[in-house]
């Protein structure tokens, strides 16, 4: 008899990169951070036709959250699996699992940019693999394996249009920025086309409240389920897409849109977080995507 893997997930990216890789025999382990990121995992599940068996642990007070890590540990601790999968390397789970590797073979897929974050002793560890989307921008060590993914079912052809599509962030919810700037770069790329048609897709866990001011410019989209999805089942498209930090630039770079532009942030961000928003953005110009041009 075969064996099962299991796999844990925190978000509905990680389910995408992971769901090639799935097999009906397979539990997954469904951890979400939202009550909109559960609801974007199981639509995710739905939307892949994924048919593998999955549980969701969704803790609603610190004793939950304890009994939820701890059952979750002691599943992919038991040394019964053909292999554990991991989403998120930082994870609390992630991190303990890493510890442990020696019970099983273990696997980790990506969560948007942190993947290229990840320590040299994670990705020089013989003990794990690291399986990604994001394979031609990190180092070439023996157990770094290209994830095929997006270049699988998202490369196809688009009908364009001549529109602006915007991905958001929750950079104001998270303290990160201020109301006030988001609306100094939104400004800045209304004002920039005056006479196109705009989308603006918000993040799951954003607010549209700080958008007011623009609701007579802007067609606002809560979609619910991933981008990546959003756009591969649209028969047409914009010509030109512009993340405001958004991670999921790297992986709609695999589309054949025209245009795929970052904002520059460092000088609406928040002073202590410019270092991680430089890094981000070398990212982003190693991807070959060009920052928006203000002028």
């Amino acid at each position: 008899m075969k064996r099962s893997s299991v796999f844990y997930i925190e978000s509905p990216f990680q389910l995408i990169v992971m769901s090639q890789d799935i097999q009906t025999k397979d539990i997954l382990l469904l951890r979400p951070t939202s009550k909109s990121t559960r609801e974007q995992l199981i639509a995710t599940i739905t939307d892949l036709k994924i048919q593998a068996k999955y549980y969701v642990l969704y803790p609603k007070n610190n004793i939950e959250k304890f009994f939820s890590f701890a059952f979750i540990y002691l599943i992919l601790i038991t040394p019964v699996w053909k292999s554990v999968n991991i989403g998120y390397y930082k994870s609390i789970i992630g991190k303990n699992i890493y510890r442990l590797r020696f019970l099983n073979k273990i696997r980790f897929y990506d969560d948007g940019i942190a993947t290229l974050k990840m320590p040299l002793a994670y990705l020089k560890c013989n003990g794990i693999s690291i399986k990604t989307v994001f394979h031609s921008l990190m180092p070439k060590f023996i157990n770094i394996e290209p994830n095929n993914i997006f270049t699988n079912f998202l490369a196809k052809d688009l009908e364009f249009e001549d529109a602006i599509h915007i991905i958001g962030s929750k950079y104001v919810e998270c303290g990160f920025m201020t109301c006030e700037n988001y609306e100094l770069i939104l400004d800045k790329i209304v004002n920039k086309y005056p006479r196109n048609k705009i989308y603006y897709y918000l993040h799951r866990d954003e607010c549209s409240k700080k958008l007011n001011k623009f609701r007579s410019q802007m067609i606002l989209k809560k979609e619910n389920l991933p981008l990546e999805l959003t756009f591969k089942r649209k028969d047409r498209t914009g010509t030109h897409i512009i993340g405001i930090g958004s991670s999921a630039l790297l992986s709609l770079r695999f589309m054949k849109f025209k245009k795929i532009q970052y904002f520059g942030l460092e000088n609406y961000i928040k002073p202590d977080l410019r270092a991680n928003v430089r890094e981000t953005e070398q990212f982003f110009r190693l991807a070959n995507l060009k920052e928006f041009d203000c002028g």
